[in-house]
């Protein structure tokens, strides 16, 4: 794959007739020559079920790549900030888990393993290149007929409506897969660990995207400035996206660890053409009307993938109203709080944009939340208020 950029840059930058995209698609092609030097340290981890430096190590990425490119934006890089900010998040990462792993790499020949991990790797490796080029076919079409203003606009609402998911679904999809895996002779343990992992990702994700729903309008001005101000509709509706990428994640896990990769990749592919097709149709509509393509796709992407392991694990549909239930209850009360502070703003004048409607909206949300963790009589509920008990406590002694 670096090689394919390397060598085609030359030809995509004459189709786009922007000489710079060139260099940009070479120095960005770099991040296959560092994707083994990741996925090493991080299988390394897994294995020993280390999920916390995993998560570390993703959180510490995400800071040192979003932070260099802020800083070399401001210092007048332009684009070449978003490419060398990747690079940097990406070479954080791998020092880091490279030394909390203590891993070195050899050079190695072993045909035997080769032979025996090789189809599901190819098969792991597809979904991924699928994935990618799911972001990228949205980037190339907006670009292309929108233009690199435009594309930078939506970038920064997907950006930051896919950024809780990838903070909590990957610390929780590590060790799905590893349950699964191991487990895989015991349907019964499997649809535990599946559901217990729908109810975490949604218990700890959600809030966030309701927050986001609300928020966009302050959140982006203040502190991404009036410039960005068009992105704000594009973050909120793919905030929408959030109740359906919490069935997403684990699902793909359930898939992987069930030896059902094949199948995966199939429905990714068909998302993909989807997606395509979704945002050519929208595209003379703009942003926004592409932004809501996008959250049907992912609606489908959820059926079709919560179909394929309900198959496999023999669940009917309504597996996932209960298991995800008791997590959607919080989010409700933390929806209707933020709400009626709303529409208390308003009657005293005070303007979404304002950082006062920010502070206030998060607080009263964040405190319906947790009170009705508190209080509601709910089994899950309890398990996590407990969760919660028991590690105050520890930082307290």
């Amino acid at each position: 794959f670096f090689l394919s950029f390397y060598f085609l840059s030359d030809i995509i930058a004459m189709w786009f007739d922007d000489p710079v995209l060139a260099d940009l698609i070479k120095v960005s092609a770099v991040g296959f020559l560092l994707k083994p030097f990741l996925g090493m340290p991080n299988a390394v981890l897994q294995r020993a079920m280390n999920f916390k430096v995993i998560t570390q190590g993703r959180i510490f990425s995400m800071f040192a790549g979003g932070s260099s490119s802020v800083i070399m934006a401001l210092s007048g890089y332009g684009v070449w900030s978003l490419v060398l900010g990747g690079l940097i998040g990406t070479l954080t990462n791998i020092l880091f888990l490279t030394w909390r792993s203590s891993w070195l790499p050899v050079m190695a020949l072993d045909l035997p393993i080769l032979k025996k991990h090789s189809s599901f790797g190819i098969k792991v490796s597809l979904n991924d290149i699928v994935a990618y080029l799911r972001q990228q076919s949205v980037n190339f079409i907006i670009s292309k007929w929108m233009g690199a203003a435009a594309l930078g606009l939506f970038n920064k609402g997907f950006s930051l409506s896919a950024m809780p998911m990838e903070v909590v679904g990957g610390a929780v999809n590590q060790p799905l897969f590893r349950q699964v895996a191991s487990s895989i002779d015991d349907m019964a343990a499997v649809r535990y660990y599946y559901g217990r992992s729908l109810f975490i990702v949604t218990f700890y994700t959600l809030p966030f995207y309701i927050g986001l729903w609300w928020l966009a309008e302050s959140f982006i001005l203040n502190v991404f400035g009036l410039h960005w101000a068009d992105a704000i509709p594009v973050l909120q509706i793919l905030a929408l996206t959030g109740v359906f990428r919490c069935m997403i994640n684990p699902s793909g896990a359930v898939a992987e660890g069930t030896k059902n990769v094949g199948r995966q990749l199939l429905i990714s592919i068909e998302v993909l053409l989807l997606l395509i097709v979704s945002v050519a149709f929208m595209l003379p509509y703009g942003m926004d009307m592409i932004a809501y393509g996008i959250v049907l796709v992912f609606a489908y992407h959820a059926f079709r993938l919560t179909g394929l392991t309900s198959r496999v694990l023999k669940v009917r549909r309504q597996y996932f109203l209960k298991e995800m239930g008791p997590a959607l209850l919080p989010c409700l009360v933390m929806f209707f709080a933020m709400y009626l502070m709303d529409f208390l703003m308003y009657r005293f004048g005070i303007g979404t944009d304002s950082i006062t409607y920010f502070f206030g909206l998060s607080c009263v949300g964040g405190a319906g939340y947790v009170a009705s963790v508190v209080i509601l009589p709910i089994t899950a509920l309890r398990l996590e208020r407990e969760r919660w008990y028991g590690f105050i406590k520890r930082k307290m002694s």
